[in-house]
């Protein structure tokens, strides 16, 4: 079963998915104004596994995440924005 993670930030709306997946996701990303993205993947543990800067135009944008280089488990994604900030939760299954 798969499922489609959304959530609304303050004029900035988001989909991960697949979600679980084998490591290879799609984040869409759909905003009112041009911001800069803070986004950071955390292991159960809390520990920063991965973190990248995106830059966000208005309108949709869709940036392909690779994480094929981690183990099967729950991690946490957050993306933060200059004003806000908002966690989700991603699952792989190798």
């Amino acid at each position: 079963m798969w499922w489609f993670d959304s959530c609304r930030m303050r004029e900035l709306l988001y989909q991960l998915y697949p979600n679980p997946g084998n490591g290879q996701f799609m984040l869409s990303i759909n905003s009112s104004d041009e911001e800069l993205i803070d986004l950071k993947l955390l292991d159960v543990s809390g520990k920063q596994v991965y973190s990248k800067n995106l830059t966000i135009i208005k309108g949709n944008k869709n940036f392909w995440l690779d994480f094929t280089f981690l183990e099967t488990g729950i991690y946490s994604l957050v993306l933060k924005s200059k004003e806000t900030q908002t966690q989700t939760k991603l699952i792989i299954i190798k």
